[in-house]
């Protein structure tokens, strides 16, 4: 089955560090959601997963102002300093998306 990719406009792209990734001030997200779905991924068990009609695996959300507001938060993160970052975004997701890199 071929997954819902729908496009949406986000308030933020990156996200504060927290629990696992301590070592990291944040984390990149310009899309959310997933196409692979795995049993044991632990997403399954966040508000974004489980708040959500569609199973975990079926749909991604491309965050479509993601270059526009990086820029903003980057801006914003500068101010404090260095911000080591992590990202969760496997590459398959990129070659899927209607959108192309900026």
């Amino acid at each position: 089955m071929k997954p819902e990719l729908k496009d949406v406009v986000s308030k933020s792209i990156l996200t504060p560090g927290k629990g696992a990734i301590d070592n990291f001030t944040h984390s990149l997200n310009p899309y959310a959601g997933c196409v692979f779905g795995c049993k044991y991924c632990y997403v399954r068990q966040m508000p974004i997963s489980l708040f959500r009609e569609q199973e975990w695996g079926t749909w991604v959300d491309i965050k479509t102002n993601a270059v526009e507001i990086l820029r903003k938060d980057l801006a914003k993160a500068k101010k404090k300093g260095p911000s080591p970052c992590s990202c969760l975004l496997p590459p398959i997701l990129i070659s899927q998306s209607k959108q192309k890199p900026a």
